[in-house]
């Protein structure tokens, strides 16, 4: 049985759940996670459990172990960290020249997680084809100015990519409206 599609399948959930700057709860976060590697665990321990019941144990056991580590995962930075994070995007948002690209680097206090606030030069919301719904769902002035931006992290090993669309309110305040792809 070759695991590389699954694989991909579930690191691929798990990052995106790891990615929810304050868009999802933490236990949210962690169900998403342990969800796909639970199965994950179980695909890969049925296939070293070999036949018959084994295979079930193996599946059984991958699933429980997949489940705990996926969780823990998505779980990489604390909430304290995706705080500050969310923190530092939105004041780079409010500082960095709209013109251009720009981009910050922060460091958590607590731990060795750092990253990098990467922002395009801000565009008018009908410039940006995903930006047009999204101003209108989170009802935002028609000349609404947006801005993509990509977030990357690095704990320990793990590392992780984030892209979102901010726009700005009538008030001034930049505010996420549409995650978007990152490579």
């Amino acid at each position: 049985m070759d695991l590389r599609a699954p694989a991909v399948a579930m690191a691929a959930l798990m990052f995106l759940a790891a990615c929810q700057h304050g868009q999802m709860s933490d236990e949210t976060k962690c169900a998403i996670g342990g969800i796909g590697g639970a199965v994950l665990g179980g695909l890969i321990g049925a296939k070293l459990g070999g036949k018959g019941d084994g295979r079930v144990v193996g599946a059984a056991l991958g699933a429980g172990a997949g489940g705990m580590l996926g969780c823990q995962f998505v779980m990489m930075l604390s909430k304290r960290e995706r705080e500050d994070i969310d923190r530092s995007t939105r004041q780079a948002l409010a500082s960095a020249p709209t013109d251009r690209n720009d981009s910050i680097s922060w460091r958590s206090p607590e731990t060795a997680a750092s990253g990098t606030i990467n922002m395009a030069p801000s565009q008018p919301a009908s410039a940006l084809p995903e930006a047009r719904e999204a101003v209108s769902a989170n009802k935002l002035p028609a000349n609404a100015i947006c801005r993509q931006v990509r977030t990357d992290v690095q704990a320990g090993a793990q590392t992780a990519s984030d892209g979102t669309l901010y726009c700005r309110s009538a008030q001034g305040d930049w505010l996420p409206v549409a995650k978007q792809a990152t490579g």
